[in-house]
């Protein structure tokens, strides 16, 4: 009898740390999945990386506003350097063609942020059923693909710009 009570308080306390994390399927009971070494949720690890994610996207949003007005101060300085110096002049040539490079920083950086705020979407989807029904699985599965496009777009316009 207390072997029997001993296996439902232990079966008791293991439903009740599932109900805790919301785990719908425990697997960690069949030996062949534990062999595959398949990592098991953590919720509480998820919750961890989405506030990372959260602080990184905050930041970023904050980067991509200075980045605007640091631009917009650049072309204006840019274009008033420009009326001074003779049109024949090299450095006239390169404050030409840096002004008509900074709107497309701007742009690359805008959407850099849109794709990092799609893809902590689809983290939070992970963990809320709402979000989850507001997101169709293309969205979540190429959201992370865009942040990676996009980044490779600012590396490449950040060469462009050094190499002009």
């Amino acid at each position: 009898m207390t072997t029997i009570n001993r296996q439902l308080s232990t079966d008791l306390e293991r439903t009740q740390r599932l109900f805790d994390h919301k785990v719908a399927f425990d697997d960690t009971r069949v030996g062949a999945y534990n062999n595959l070494n398949c990592p098991g949720f953590d919720r509480i690890q998820m919750v961890r990386k989405i506030e990372i994610c959260e602080s990184f996207l905050t930041l970023l949003e904050a980067f991509t506003k200075a980045y605007s007005l640091h631009d917009s101060a650049v072309r204006e300085r840019l274009t008033l350097m420009g009326r001074n110096i003779t049109a024949y002049s090299k450095l006239s040539g390169v404050n030409k063609k840096m002004i008509e490079l900074l709107p497309e920083h701007e742009t690359i950086l805008s959407a850099l942020t849109d794709a990092c705020s799609k893809a902590l979407l689809s983290m939070k989807a992970t963990l809320d059923i709402k979000v989850q029904q507001q997101l169709s699985d293309d969205d979540r599965q190429n959201a992370v693909r865009q942040v990676g496009k996009h980044f490779k777009k600012l590396v490449a316009y950040h060469m462009k710009v050094l190499m002009s």
